[in-house]
């Protein structure tokens, strides 16, 4: 299984912090916040990446290169301009051959890849999103029905209570590459997501139990870059 890893996030809240870097570079621990992520998804038994990139691809390009000192193959897929999500998914489609682990490229979640592909099979899945309960302020949470499937999704929380977090890790068959339109900008979670549910394609869950973190914001890279992200 190959990894899509959404890369091409600008990072313009991180400025103050992390300057004119690309957000899957942002520093921690000494090195690039996505060298962190594709060591997690070599340990689940990927080694064959696309990353899709944006502005600053070319600093991606330059931090990575094919892969090799990392001990594993990357292509890359590059976006002229913004496409969202989804489209960004839908724009490295010649690069995509089969069922695959797609990731947004600011998010670490331990989990067990195995175990999320083996519950997708077993669901007759289009897509199994990774999900966690945690405190879900400011976050938008996932409504989930019998046999851990997915019946919507609800807006950002405003409050601190419990949720189910989309952990922004998914596992996806290649049809849903169909129902993308190309050359739009187009959002997997408020689009394509969404549109799958209410034409009756199974979209299940699969829990994560280990740590969650990401650096959306200034305060949680801060809290990461000092503690690291295994709590």
């Amino acid at each position: 299984m190959r990894a899509l890893i959404l890369a091409g996030g600008e990072g313009l809240r991180l400025r103050p912090v992390s300057g004119d870097l690309p957000k899957c570079l942002a520093e921690v621990g000494g090195r690039p916040f996505i060298e962190h992520q594709i060591e997690l998804f070599k340990g689940e038994g990927i080694t064959e990446f696309v990353l899709c990139v944006g502005i600053g691809a070319g600093l991606v390009k330059e931090a990575l290169g094919d892969g090799r000192k990392l001990g594993v193959s990357i292509e890359y897929s590059l976006e002229e301009t913004p496409l969202g999500t989804a489209g960004a998914i839908k724009n490295a489609s010649p690069l995509i051959d089969g069922r695959f682990l797609c990731a947004n490229g600011d998010t670490l979640v331990e989990f067990s890849l195995s175990e999320m592909e083996a519950a997708h099979a077993t669901a007759r899945a289009v897509t199994t999103i990774l999900f966690k309960e945690t405190i879900a302020t400011g976050r938008g949470t996932i409504k989930l029905g019998s046999n851990n499937e997915i019946k919507g999704f609800a807006e950002k929380a405003s409050r601190d209570a419990l949720g189910l977090i989309n952990c922004g890790y998914y596992i996806m068959e290649r049809d849903v590459l169909s129902r993308i339109p190309p050359g739009k900008r187009v959002s997997l979670e408020t689009e394509t997501l969404p549109e799958l549910i209410s034409s009756g394609a199974r979209v299940a869950g699969f829990p994560a139990r280990g740590d969650f973190v990401d650096i959306g914001t200034p305060e949680d890279y801060g809290r990461i870059k000092e503690k690291g992200w295994r709590r």
